[in-house]
């Protein structure tokens, strides 16, 4: 009986070995043949704005329409992103989402390439990262100017804002604010197009 459930054990601990060696692991880059189904995806450093893509190597059948929503999930983000997957041509599609990504944050995505081509097991998920750019700004070139010559009490600040990425008027100005003291002295005024600013500001 003892060398009975030995034998039992050393059998099922060999299955549960063999169970592990099993897993599938996702596709990534390096993992041969996927340039036959893939041939660009979003990768590296990209700005916050932007939108999350695929590219096929070539038509993969499916006839699409571009700006066709897909019928099916195929974008698994992590941190987790909502959004809509859209065709943007025959051989192409692109996670849009629904709010700028966060500044200065890597992304995993596990794309579903299985549920679209027939492929074999190892790659029907691809997994790739990017990471968006790090947002600063910076003021550049500014000089205090007199407001006016009647009225010494208020003066001009006048600069150029930078930014690192793509910014609009609205997130520069949540971020600029006048203080003499510790307490708000004046109002800043921006003109201009991302991410190059004029900007204008009173203080008194």
């Amino acid at each position: 009986m003892k060398t009975w459930f030995l034998c039992a054990f050393a059998a099922l601990s060999m299955l549960a070995l063999f169970s592990c060696g099993e897993t599938q692991k996702d596709a990534t880059h390096w993992t041969p043949n996927l340039g036959q189904h893939i041939v660009q995806y979003t990768a590296g450093v990209i700005s916050a704005e932007e939108n999350i893509t695929v590219q096929f190597s070539g038509d993969i059948g499916l006839n699409m329409v571009p700006g066709t929503p897909a019928a099916t999930p195929l974008f698994d983000i992590d941190p987790a992103v909502k959004g809509q997957v859209v065709w943007t041509a025959e051989n192409a599609l692109a996670f849009i989402p629904d709010e700028r990504l966060a500044s200065g944050k890597e992304y995993k995505v596990r794309f579903a390439l299985g549920e679209l081509v027939d492929v074999p097991k190892d790659l029907r998920t691809f997994t790739f990262n990017f990471t968006t750019i790090e947002q600063r700004f910076e003021l550049d070139g500014y000089a205090l100017k007199g407001h006016s010559d009647r009225d010494l009490r208020w003066n001009r600040l006048e600069g150029t804002v930078l930014s690192n990425d793509l910014s609009s008027i609205d997130e520069v100005a949540k971020r600029g604010d006048l203080h003499r003291g510790g307490a708000r002295t004046g109002a800043m005024v921006f003109s201009g197009r991302p991410p190059h600013l004029d900007l204008l500001g009173g203080l008194h």
